[in-house]
């Protein structure tokens, strides 16, 4: 019985031990791998770094060619044409007589007010002489309505009247045409994200097949205070008037042109991943990471630019800080949500911002 107890009992003492180192290297390895998870938590904390770049932008358009003016001769008078001055290819000046109509009635009228404001000018009172003036300035301008002058320096290109035709007041726009050509001008359409990156007096470089690899010098003349809203892009934009001063030979007006202008702009972005955004309560913070590892959640105002990159409008945060891109970590006292990398880190520098 004493053999059997004692057997028992180291049996029961062995049992014990091997327990206990059970639960011994239960209780390590239980420990190692909370700090292999530690360790692979923050190890798993991707960082970029926030980059300053100043872009070069870069605006594609086309359009065609006008003349620098147009006109479409007309007369302000009523009758038959009695003489045509000049033909197709005359260089006029402005001023120059180009065509007439009968003025038999218009001479008349002329001579009648003159006449009766001679007579009256003894007798009659201050109002009645000037009505009668007046009259006398009816008779004058009528008898103007029946030239047709040009009202600039150019080309005839048109001339569709001959002496006897009949034309009416303002009715008959295609008599005859004369051409300003000192300059050729365009209109292009440049939307409201592009349009901040042109400046007056610019130069723009114009392509066109009548030319080809001879780009031709253009300048940007004027751009509008007021903008056109496209309801079917969903952006405004500005018709932006681009001249040539010196048209070489082989381009007209009608002829179409493309062109891709480049300007730096002025503008420096401060630019992160739009994955490391997040937004709370109508706010967006962006988790810095700082010199001692810790991470702080800062308060930013972004513009997404497209391509998965966002510009820093405002916030503390500055060219170089680290930024994290995603992470479970809740250093810093709060929680950093997931989010999904939309690539790479921001450029150097250079290329246009994908608006």
């Amino acid at each position: 019985m004493l053999r059997l107890k004692i057997k028992f009992t180291r049996k029961r003492i062995v049992i014990i031990v091997v327990a206990a180192v059970a639960v011994a290297i239960v209780a390590g390895a239980v420990l190692q791998r909370g700090r292999n998870k530690s360790k692979k938590s923050e190890d798993s904390i991707r960082t970029a770094k926030v980059r300053e770049t100043e872009f070069t932008s870069t605006i594609d358009v086309t359009g065609h060619l006008e003349a620098a003016d147009v006109q479409k001769v007309q007369f302000r008078g009523t009758g038959a044409i009695t003489d045509v001055l000049v033909k197709v290819g005359d260089k006029v000046e402005k001023g120059q007589l180009l065509a007439t109509i009968d003025d038999t009635s218009q001479r008349r009228s002329l001579l009648r007010a003159e006449q009766e404001l001679e007579k009256q000018r003894a007798t009659a009172s201050e109002k009645e002489l000037e009505l009668l003036e007046l009259d006398l300035q009816i008779a004058k301008n009528n008898m103007e309505y029946t030239k047709a002058l040009a009202n600039f320096a150019g080309e005839v290109t048109e001339v569709n009247i001959h002496v006897g035709d009949y034309t009416e007041a303002a009715k008959t726009l295609d008599l005859m045409q004369i051409v300003d050509k000192s300059y050729l001008k365009a209109y292009v359409e440049v939307d409201e994200m592009d349009v901040r990156n042109l400046h007056e007096g610019m130069e723009v470089y114009l392509n066109f097949d009548s030319l080809p690899n001879e780009p031709v010098r253009a300048v940007v003349h004027y751009i509008p205070f007021l903008g056109t809203y496209n309801s079917s892009s969903g952006i405004g934009i500005k018709k932006v008037e681009l001249r040539i001063p010196d048209p070489p030979a082989g381009i007209f007006p009608g002829y179409s042109f493309s062109s891709t202008i480049e300007s730096k702009s002025s503008t420096k972005y401060l630019l992160v991943q739009s994955s490391a955004i997040k937004s709370q309560r109508g706010k967006s913070y962006i988790s810095k990471k700082n010199a001692d590892g810790s991470i702080s959640r800062i308060e930013v105002s972004v513009r997404y630019l497209g391509e998965g990159l966002s510009q820093v409008l405002s916030g503390d945060i500055k060219a170089g800080d680290e930024y994290v891109l995603n992470s479970s970590s809740s250093k810093g006292g709060f929680g950093v949500g997931t989010g999904s990398d939309m690539g790479g880190a921001p450029p150097e520098g250079g290329g246009r911002p994908p608006f």
